[in-house]
């Protein structure tokens, strides 16, 4: 990092010998010690490339004088529309063409939501390796480079309140954000109408790998209208130890020509309280998890996502663990698996979850499956498909057009099947019994469910060792058992 400083302060001497006509080095030197200060304000919204004083001084000469000088400086940013116009793009000059190289330690403000535009011509900003870089409150659009069309970083980059929309790489990855190295955090912001060949909003890739295992967090964000060949909303090409956190993010709307409509994962991902809803794929629509992902998720709706082919709302190749969540109204248009699709050699398993109204199967296995206290029902295809042996306790199959069960051995205990094609030996299972659902709603949770009516067989009749709360987190048992399925009544 010092050869870099040395190089702006170099440059910026230059300058100085040009434009003041001095003659002594150490009345220039002291210049411009002299421009380094805490704070930078912009003051102008041309894209000039001079000297940055504080009474003129562009957001390229605010970057470039923040990069020459010791330790951590904030950059405040106006209201205003910035149009980077300095074209340069490969480059990396530090910050004097084409994007805004950014070097050293920052922190970067904007007041009244400036925009930052990168003018189709390359990407806003390039975070270098081995720094720590804090960006709040501004719109970075309408970048365009060949990975990481809004930002591209390598270092510590941290997001709030954040807007990147319709930045773009054709034929690289990361339309809006593509995280090399380091790690990324984001909150409160929103990611809009970016795309890619991978990874339309955002691409996070194991290049480079620090020792952080805590590479990428996403909370209190909207990832919507991004497209790409492959996971147009968010793309995780990250590998063990390495992981990903989503907590209280939405993802909608997003289109791939291939898979993950949604997103698609490599990683060990967890998702906390998200929303994958109306996303479109050839495969997967809302979310493919691949085969070195592990995917944990709770409280997650996996809605109206749309498959051209397979798995409408889950496609998983690698290991997955869904819990108190819902995965409904999805739909294949090859008709199988609406729902979910469990691969070959693929582990998956389901506790206190719904899966409900998709268009094709509610869930086809060709790996390891077991579910529990969850609700399968109303599906156009079957409940459960599979070709391997399954594992199935103290849940609810019922009104699924194509059977609640085709295919596969099914185990478990404490079921109610609406017909008897699931195989069921146990004599806790119930079949050929109606379990009398309600219609599918919110009914005190924040994903949708099946309440039970009351003299529902399900209540009291669930299996030991339930979990302590059901799909809405209402504790269990309420009565003298735990209740098959994912309500408890």
């Amino acid at each position: 990092m010092g050869t870099l400083r040395w190089r702006h302060i170099t440059f910026l001497i230059l300058v100085s010998l040009i434009l003041s006509g001095c003659n002594g080095l150490d009345m220039i030197l002291a210049r411009v010690r002299a421009l380094c200060r805490d704070e930078i304000i912009v003051t102008k919204v041309e894209d000039t490339n001079r000297i940055c004083t504080t009474d003129d001084c562009s957001l390229r000469e605010a970057v470039i004088l923040s990069n020459a000088c010791p330790g951590t400086q904030a950059i405040s940013i106006p209201a205003g529309l910035y149009t980077l116009t300095r074209r340069g793009t490969g480059e990396d000059l530090l910050a004097r063409w084409g994007d805004l190289d950014i070097t050293d330690s920052v922190q970067i403000e904007g007041e009244g939501n400036p925009i930052l535009d990168g003018n189709h011509t390359d990407r806003v900003f390039d975070v270098f390796p081995g720094i720590t870089v804090d960006m709040t409150g501004f719109t970075v659009q309408h970048g365009r480079s060949d990975g990481g069309g809004g930002i591209r970083s390598y270092g510590a980059l941290s997001l709030h309140t954040m807007i990147l929309q319709e930045n773009t790489t054709e034929d690289g990855n990361g339309g809006g954000i593509l995280r090399l190295d380091g790690t990324l955090y984001m909150e409160g912001s929103q990611v809009i109408g970016n795309s890619a060949y991978q990874g339309g909003g955002i691409f996070a890739d194991p290049h480079g790998e620090s020792a952080t295992l805590h590479a990428v967090e996403i909370l209190d964000t909207v990832i919507v209208g991004n497209s790409a060949h492959l996971g147009a909303g968010l793309y995780l090409w990250l590998f063990a130890p390495l992981t990903a956190d989503l907590t209280n993010v939405e993802i909608r709307d997003n289109t791939s020509d291939i898979q993950g409509g949604g997103l698609t994962n490599w990683a060990t991902l967890n998702l906390y309280e998200v929303r994958i809803q109306g996303n479109h794929a050839g495969f997967g629509g809302g979310i493919s998890n691949y085969e070195a992902g592990t995917l944990t998720a709770y409280h997650v709706l996996i809605e109206n996502n749309f498959a051209g082919d397979v798995a409408g709302g889950v496609l998983n190749l690698g290991v997955a663990h869904i819990g108190q969540s819902a995965i409904v109204n999805n739909q294949a248009e090859g008709g199988e698996a609406g729902g979910v699709f469990n691969r070959v050699y693929a582990n998956l398993s389901i506790d206190n979850s719904t899966i409900s109204g998709n268009q094709g199967d509610g869930l086809v296995n060709r790996g390891t499956f077991v579910m529990s206290y969850t609700t399968v029902a109303n599906n156009t295809g079957a409940g459960v498909k599979s070709s391997n042996s399954s594992r199935i306790e103290s849940s609810i199959l019922s009104g699924n057009l194509g059977g609640d069960c085709d295919g596969g051995i099914v185990l478990g205990s404490h079921n109610i099947e609406g017909t008897n094609a699931c195989g069921f030996w146990d004599s806790s299972n119930l079949v050929n019994t109606d379990p009398l659902l309600m219609p599918l709603g919110l009914h005190g949770g924040t994903t949708p469910i099946h309440p039970l009516a009351p003299g529902s067989p399900a209540v009291d009749a669930g299996g030991p060792g339930c979990a302590d709360f059901d799909q809405r987190g209402i504790a269990r048992p309420l009565g003298l058992g735990c209740d098959i399925g994912a309500y408890e009544l």
